[in-house]
C-alpha cells in the first residue's frame, strides 16, 4: 500500500506517533504480565518502523543540497 501525504499531514502523523510512543513506553514500564509486555514491545517496534519511514521521507535528498552554480 502506498500513502501520499502533504507535508503538514506527515508532520502531524509524526507528532501523533511520537506521542503514542511515549504513552506506550510508559505502559511497557508499568506492565507486569510478560505476554502483554511482549505484545506492547511488538507495537513499539512497529511504531519505530513507521517513524523511521516517515523521517526518511522528510529527510532532505542530495538533490536538495545541490546549488545551481
Amino acid at each position: 500500500m502506498q500513502l501520499t501525504l502533504t507535508e503538514a499531514e506527515r508532520d502531524l502523523l509524526i507528532e501523533i506517533l511520537r506521542s503514542r510512543m511515549g504513552e506506550l513506553r510508559e505502559e511497557i514500564y508499568h506492565t507486569t504480565v510478560s505476554g502483554y509486555r511482549d505484545m506492547l514491545k511488538a507495537k513499539e517496534a512497529t511504531l519505530l518502523g513507521l517513524l523511521a519511514i516517515l523521517d526518511a521521507e522528510s529527510a532532505p535528498t542530495a538533490d536538495d543540497h545541490t546549488s545551481g552554480a
